[in-house]
């Protein structure tokens, strides 16, 4: 200030560097691959603001088109698949197919040829499927869960800069792996839908009411736009919703993959039918350039309202778009789903943000995701061992490759308005499609040796619900502060909590143990030097002496069972009691073993269920 230099720090353009050699020409000097400006805020934004408008005829037919396409694929994997089960045994179901006309034929003009290579089939499949590896439990589900909702404090506590400037590519993967999550835990899940749904509601009740009396704190004017109290709670009542959409399609996806062989029913059909409906008449609106809702304006253009506005103008577009990724998911129940239409249903929702951009994409987006999430949980997808393989052995140069297409330059909320340009967009895309190919196919899974992410979910889940309520109560940062400080008090009692487990298990192994071996007044120490004083040798009926320990063990014969001295022989040792058994498997963290269990007709290892 005394030499009256200006010493602020002031954003200015960065000087290019000097042209040498043939770079004298002026476009030598300009970035070729950074030199990418631009705003994508999260205000709503024209549609002429983009390239190639998605109200545009070209949109328009392009749309279409290519969803008319991805049918196609659709039925066209479907018939290969029912081609190749004519003469074959499906392995991926494990269950022999019918037997064709050849076979039947050949079964009649060579009944002993026939039946050893029946045989032989029957034995194969049963050996491939008792052989089968046990399923890897999904890690990444409860880590992606947790790690995304501490984005999402951090997003709504204040600190808006690393999500506008994609820090760790976050606006590429924190939301769409919250949605995909959601997708594949519903799909996943036993729960009844009145169960689902009743959980859900009471998460929801309690975050809004928690909102609702910090804005009533505040004396902020909830009554004319209840949407800001509500806040991230709408994710909660998207899952409600199409908890009630998605359920006839989780119940068809999980009734084709329990009866792969079994022709359509009503029910298959009819949920075909209602998805296609609704994306007939969206695309039928799409090609009349007409919203399929209309609202007026609102008053207010901060409000959701006027957001929400937004998208039932482009409501036409999200019906054919998201209700044709349902329809496809649909369909391919109906042409026997197989991993390959996860893939399909990937280019279905890839390829349209690329090429028909619209405002607040991102919402419609999640939720096709959300479908993606519940096919790829149930059919996979093709190819996921050998991708997860690769992308952990050369990760580094998937990395790579995704800072090479990063665009540094670009601010704001990317996911909800997408960049400008066709070459912008697809830069962006890409490299959230690597991600969620990497999530789907298990690349990204990993383990939890210390059982951190059963108390960590309770906390992700309790600091959903509150940390918008402590970022309006308190001063910033205070609020993310008492949100993540909460982790301490989870982290003690779930200590706490295994502690007690652990006393009530040696507790347990008190009792049995002091039943078994008669020193019920004994203590602890002394109870457990009895069961093991109890496997040693004893002597036998006659009134024999037990061994001196301090000698030594006695010598054995060759056959190990008497006395190099010629005494008699030695009784053996009594099995261990039973709270030594149920003290082990509780150690071992397993469930109580079954001695009969039944799972598609073959006989499986006790060891390999406890496992």
């Amino acid at each position: 200030a005394e030499s009256g230099l200006n010493l602020r720090c002031t954003a200015r353009p960065i000087p290019s560097r000097p042209a040498v050699g043939r770079g004298h020409h002026p476009a030598a000097m300009k970035d070729w691959l950074y030199n990418i400006t631009g705003t994508c805020t999260e205000d709503v934004m024209p549609n002429s603001y983009w390239d190639n408008d998605v109200t545009s005829p070209e949109s328009r037919i392009l749309l279409t088109f290519f969803f008319a396409s991805a049918g196609g694929a659709m039925l066209y994997v479907g018939s290969l698949k029912r081609r190749a089960r004519r003469d074959t045994v499906d392995y991926d179901f494990g269950i022999p197919l019918p037997p064709s006309r050849v076979e039947v034929q050949r079964t009649l003009s060579h009944p002993a040829e026939s039946f050893m290579h029946g045989a032989t089939t029957a034995v194969h499949t049963l050996t491939s499927l008792v052989a089968r590896p046990p399923k890897e439990r999904m890690w990444h589900l409860d880590f992606a869960r947790i790690v995304c909702v501490s984005c999402v404090v951090t997003e709504h506590s204040g600190g808006l800069m690393y999500s506008h400037h994609n820090v760790a590519f976050a606006l590429q993967w924190v939301l769409p792996y919250l949605f995909l999550t959601s997708g594949i835990c519903f799909m996943l899940s036993s729960a009844p839908l009145w169960f689902y749904v009743s959980r859900l509601a009471m998460v929801l009740a309690a975050g809004v009411g928690l909102n609702w009396f910090a804005d009533i704190y505040n004396g902020r004017d909830w009554q004319h736009d209840f949407g800001t109290t509500v806040f991230q709670m709408f994710y909660v009542v998207f899952l409600i919703g199409f908890a009630f959409i998605g359920g006839p399609l989780r119940r068809a996806l999980k009734w084709r993959y329990e009866n792969p062989n079994a022709p359509n029913n009503n029910k298959i059909r009819g949920v075909a039918l209602g998805h296609g409906l609704l994306c007939l008449v969206g695309f039928a609106m799409v090609l009349l350039g007409h919203p399929l809702i209309y609202i007026p304006k609102p008053d207010n253009p901060e409000s959701w309202a006027a957001r929400a506005k937004v998208m039932f103008d482009n409501s036409s577009v999200i019906a054919a778009g998201t209700g044709g990724v349902f329809f496809l998911a649909a369909l391919a129940c109906l042409v026997n789903a197989s991993p390959w239409h996860s893939w399909i249903l990937l280019a279905a929702i890839y390829i349209p943000r690329v090429f028909c951009p619209f405002a607040l994409v991102g919402f419609s987006h999640n939720v096709d995701l959300y479908c993606f999430g519940m096919v790829a949980a149930r059919w996979g997808i093709k190819g996921k061992e050998s991708i997860a393989n690769w992308v952990r052995a050369y990760w580094p140069l998937m990395l790579g490759v995704m800072m090479l297409l990063s665009t540094p330059e670009l601010i704001g909320r990317c996911d909800v308005n997408p960049p400008q340009t066709v070459w912008v967009r697809f830069r962006f895309y890409f490299t959230e499609l690597c991600l969620i190919v990497c999530f789907v196919t298990g690349a990204f899974n990993t383990s939890d040796p210390w059982k951190w992410t059963g108390w960590l979910n309770t906390w992700a889940l309790f600091a959903y619900i509150t940390h918008v309520a402590w970022y309006r109560l308190l001063p910033v940062p205070g609020g993310a502060l008492l949100t993540y400080g909460f982790v301490v008090p989870f982290w003690l009692w779930d200590k706490y909590k295994r502690r007690e487990s652990e006393a009530a298990a040696m507790e347990a192994l008190n009792v049995d143990d002091c039943e078994s071996n008669g020193s019920c007044g004994s203590t602890r120490e002394q109870t457990l030097e009895a069961g093991s004083m109890s496997l040693a040798p004893m002597g036998g009926d006659s009134g024999q002496p037990a061994a001196d320990s301090s000698a030594g063990p006695p010598a054995m014969g060759p056959g190990g069972s008497m006395p190099a001295t010629g005494e008699e022989p030695l009784p053996s040792p009594p099995a261990p009691g039973p709270g030594a058994t149920r003290a082990a498997d509780f150690f071992a963290k397993g469930r109580p073993l079954l001695e009969s269990f039944e799972l598609e007709a073959r006989q499986v290892p006790v060891a390999a269920i406890a496992a």
